[in-house]
């Protein structure tokens, strides 16, 4: 919610009334939501590719991408397939599995309710798509999923040569 004009309280120990320690002047405050606690999101970059071209993922991909997390990236050539040994293990657990690419906002101006697949204007660059694993009986905690080797579909790559790689078009094979 949007947090201008709002007014920041603490509560007096000796008085028990809350006094005001500030009037907020902008801002975005978030109310978590206690239904999430189970729930895992696993976020990665989606580039769409041209079926009938060659594209250098530097041409697709922003550098702020792959500038910011980390060293070594892992570079998946099927994501359908990606999707599915996921979707199929997670199902095999028992997990509730959505997935969906990020839609970004300007969150300044939204007061309402976001879930996992909402994120600000300012983070439009990641071009997201997420899956999200909730298990509703176990304890809240990280969720591992064992989807098997993904050596044919993926490859692991320095993270800084992800611009140079060319995606060689279905069309053109």
């Amino acid at each position: 919610m949007q947090m201008k004009g709002s007014k920041l309280t603490r509560k007096n120990s000796v008085t028990g009334n809350n006094d005001e320690v500030a009037l907020l002047t902008g801002g975005i405050g978030r109310i978590k939501n206690s239904n999430l606690d189970k729930t895992n999101v696993y976020c990665m970059f989606h580039a769409v590719i041209p079926f009938d071209e060659d594209v250098r993922l530097g041409e697709v991909v922003d550098e702020r991408v792959w500038g910011g997390f980390g060293d070594t990236a892992v570079v998946i050539g099927d994501a359908v397939d990606f999707v599915t040994r996921v979707k199929n293990e997670a199902h095999r657990r028992g997990l509730s599995h959505w997935r969906s690419r990020v839609e970004y906002v300007d969150m300044s101006k939204r007061h309402d309710e976001v879930g996992p697949f909402v994120k600000d204007l300012a983070f439009s660059h990641q071009q997201e798509l997420r899956i999200v694993l909730f298990d509703k009986v176990a304890e809240p905690g990280a969720i591992t999923l064992n989807i098997g080797d993904i050596a044919d579909i993926a490859c692991l790559v320095p993270a800084q040569d992800v611009g140079k790689i060319t995606v060689q078009s279905c069309a053109n094979t």
